[in-house]
């Protein structure tokens, strides 16, 4: 008998081993799994804090960077004006300086970097790299963190600045103080018993910027990218022991729940488990409430606080117990800052979860915040005694979003933009380009540019503007519109490729600006009153370029002067406004019977050129002999019948091209002494 009980209990004591194996090993996993959820927790907390503090600190870069492209005459004192304002909302800058070219003109604040300033980044091969590399690949170039002039190390971010005609204008950089940057790591770190590492991810593990070089060797720890312009940090954050059981944690938990099972039995076991688990849960909870940035809070079945914790807490109310007993709905308020509406108290008595509820609150500094509100109801034996939540501050987000708005809706007032598909139809119009085409949104959507299309607009424009586009470059130039009365514009575009998610081309997008009025204050500067042609100061401009053109193609450019026989003659006898319609009437002739590539002006008084590029003597000759016919034939009211005396000048007859004005107006002169009314050419031989 005896030996059965001992077998027996032999036998009760290795199930209960190996049943106390089995619990413990499942809180071993519980524990190992807990602590690395609470590892990711502050890890989290870690890489938002400082994935913000360095991307918005890039901001004041950007910002910088926007004012110089716009206004390359930027002075050093509207620089810092600039640069002090932005420096009020980024805490961790060091200073910002402004390059123009490769040398550091201006910088901010003044004081603590008189090094920097007259500095030539060409003195200094390893920055000047970085910076050619920015140059180069027109975006954003991170840098550090290094040694810096100034002393002390600092994560360095450096802009290239291009003005409109993309022209390299300067670099603008800016220094994050790279100490200031880890001091809420560090301090996280140290609160709850943690060691942590930073790498550049781009780099290898070989890249340590800052923490434990042996956190590798432990496996338990976690990592996070932080995702920056040009690169990728990662941070590694593990506990500083690994609080890992021990053999003799593991035997005396056996033993424990060995000798509580055999005394108490099993449900007192699980219910001691139960409460151990249970707190905790509820210290963890505690913990992550105070080191939390957010705030972390409690209302009873009332709705008064009885709980508050969490660094935004600590903002809103400076001290704990000031929020105590407080109730909710005197706290919240709805958008509009008035006090909560019923129809979100009647939120509350549904004793349902809130999700994402935007209330607004001032705080004790008398500052009105946008909280988005989380909770959860609470039931105690299916009695509701309360809420629990997690409030977080999106006021900056929210002004943001409405600065965005703002920006968005004068852009939409005041720059016409379109969007089209790959085969040039509408798909989005915004307001101002409906108000340049007098076509509402209705109108457009579907429909293709060509409805648009003025026919003056030469056909090599639009053929350069789909190659260039098509080739997923940029295309910038000016072209003419016709609205939808009919009337016409002009618009300066820059029209780009856009692309989804995956780098696919799928339509274009047009940016415009109205110059119409510039084109008409052009117009007017270059044409004469009367006859509507180019005047003289047009045709010396035209005459110019095209000498350059036959310069450098050795093209043949050719020359026509012409002037109307006994013009006054025909003043004296009719008067000047029937000279005025003669006038008129000899520039429609000429307009109307010329290449589109030839240029017609009236030189002075009766007198009128034509510039024909791309034509020889000969061609000039041809062309003056047909205009001086129809001049001939032309029955000009109240005059009748009129002649035109024509001198032809060209670059085929091997002259000085610099006098070509001269040899036409002496084949002019040769044609007045042989009876008028003819056509004739320069030559090097040519007598009066």
């Amino acid at each position: 008998m005896k030996k059965k009980i001992l077998i027996n209990s032999i036998i009760a004591l290795i199930f209960y081993l190996i049943i106390a194996s089995v619990v413990v090993s499942a809180i071993y996993q519980h524990d190992y799994v807990d602590r690395k959820d609470y590892l990711r927790t502050k890890l989290l907390n870690i890489t938002s804090q400082l994935e913000y503090s360095i991307n918005s600190s890039f901001l004041i870069v950007y910002s910088v960077a926007t004012n110089f492209s716009l206004r390359e005459d930027l002075t050093a004192v509207e620089f810092n004006e600039l640069a002090s304002q932005l420096f009020t909302r980024y805490h961790n800058l060091r200073n910002v300086a402004l390059a123009k070219n490769y040398t550091i003109m201006y910088a901010y604040p003044v004081e603590g970097n008189e090094a920097i300033i007259g500095l030539d980044y060409k003195t200094i091969p390893e920055q000047f790299a970085q910076v050619s590399k920015a140059r180069t690949e027109k975006k954003m170039i991170l840098d550090g963190p290094l040694n810096l002039v100034q002393g002390g190390k600092g994560l360095i971010a450096r802009v290239p600045v291009f003005n409109e005609s993309d022209e390299f204008l300067g670099i603008v950089s800016s220094v994050l103080n790279f100490e200031t940057i880890l001091e809420p790591i560090n301090s996280v770190a140290n609160e709850n018993d943690l060691k942590f590492s930073i790498l550049d991810k781009s780099l290898g593990k070989d890249s340590l910027l800052a923490g434990d070089p042996n956190l590798f060797t432990n496996k338990n720890f976690v990592e996070q990218d932080i995702v920056l312009p040009d690169r990728v940090w990662t941070i590694n954050v593990s506990f500083i022991d690994n609080r890992i059981f021990s053999i003799f944690k593991r035997v005396s938990i056996i033993l424990i729940l060995l000798i509580i099972y055999l005394i108490i039995e099993l449900i007192i076991i699980n219910n001691i488990r139960n409460k151990f688990l249970l707190n905790k849960h509820t210290k963890r909870f505690e913990d992550f409430s105070k080191t939390s940035t957010n705030w972390i809070w409690e209302i009873d079945e009332n709705y008064n606080f009885i709980y508050s914790e969490g660094e935004l807490s600590k903002e809103c109310w400076l001290e704990r117990n000031f929020i105590l007993n407080r109730n909710f709905l005197d706290i919240f308020m709805s958008p509009d800052y008035t006090k909560i509406s019923e129809s979100i108290e009647n939120i509350l008595n549904s004793h349902k979860r809130i999700i994402s509820k935007e209330w607004w609150i001032i705080n004790r500094k008398n500052e009105q915040l946008c909280f988005t509100i989380n909770a959860l109801p609470i039931f105690e034996e299916e009695k509701f005694i309360g809420y629990r939540g997690v409030s977080t501050d999106v006021t900056e987000k929210r002004k943001s979003e409405q600065e965005l708005m703002n920006y968005l809706e004068l852009v939409d007032t005041y720059i016409p933009i379109t969007q089209t598909d790959l085969d040039g139809n509408i798909t989005k119009v915004n307001s101002a380009y409906c108000k340049l085409s007098g076509y509402n949104e209705e109108e457009l959507i579907g429909h293709n540019h060509r409805i648009m299309k003025h026919p003056a607009t030469p056909p090599h424009i639009f053929k350069d503007l789909w190659q260039t586009i098509k080739d997923g470059k940029t295309w910038k130039g000016e072209y003419q519109n016709i609205k939808k009365d009919g009337g016409a514009y002009w618009c300066s575009s820059h029209i780009k490729p856009i692309q989804d998610i995956f780098k696919v081309h799928y339509g274009y997008m047009a940016v415009r600006q109205d110059i119409t009025a510039e084109k008409e204050l052009k117009r007017i500067s270059e044409t004469d009153q009367l006859t509507r042609i180019y005047n003289r100061r047009k045709l010396d401009e035209t005459l110019s370029k095209e000498l350059n053109v036959h310069l450098r193609t050795k093209h043949p450019l050719s020359l026509i002067m012409l002037d109307i026989d006994h013009f006054k003659k025909c003043n004296d006898v009719y008067g000047h406004l029937i000279g005025d319609e003669v006038l008129k009437s000899v520039s429609e002739i000429m307009s109307s019977n010329i290449r589109i590539t030839d240029i017609v002006g009236r030189w002075g008084g009766e007198e009128f050129i034509i510039i024909c590029p791309d034509t020889n003597g000969e061609g000039a000759v041809k062309l003056a002999e047909s205009l001086r016919i129809k001049i001939e034939d032309k029955n000009f009211s109240e005059v009748g019948r009129l002649t035109c005396s024509f001198g032809v000048a060209s670059t085929s007859d091997n002259i000085d091209i610099n006098n070509i004005t001269g040899f036409a107006d002496e084949a002019l002169y040769l044609a007045k002494e042989s009876g008028r009314n003819c056509v004739k050419r320069y030559e090097k031989n040519i007598t009066h």
